[in-house]
């Protein structure tokens, strides 16, 4: 679950990928291809920009399939306003995925009250 972090523990492939990171397997100029910034993490912004962060600073891009863009140091140091754009799609991808939690929780309570 990107929502609850989970998605970058040890057993998932994200985590993996992020310790090969860590110790120098992934060599620096690689680039972590993902379909959307959400896919990433669902976390809150401090997490999310955290994890981003090291990403980039250990010289490993973030290339988003639907933006069409490669995110690195570089890039975001000569345009700013793309980290602000990560930050608000971060932003998004959590209140989307608190708001389906909400509504799942308020089902389930429903039909327990319903089975009372």
């Amino acid at each position: 679950s990107g929502f609850k972090g989970r998605n970058f523990s040890n057993e998932s492939a994200l985590g993996h990928f992020l310790k090969l990171v860590e110790n120098g397997t992934i060599e620096k100029g690689s680039v972590l291809v993902i379909e959307n910034m959400d896919r990433l993490s669902r976390q809150s912004i401090l997490p999310c920009l955290g994890k981003f962060s090291e990403i980039i600073s250990q010289g490993v891009a973030v290339g988003i399939i639907s933006q069409n863009k490669i995110l690195d140091e570089n890039s975001i140091t000569k345009n700013p306003m793309e980290l602000m754009l990560v930050l608000v799609e971060f932003a998004r991808a959590n209140n989307e995925s608190e708001t389906k939690s909400k509504r799942l929780k308020s089902v389930i309570q429903a039909k327990i009250e319903q089975v009372k």
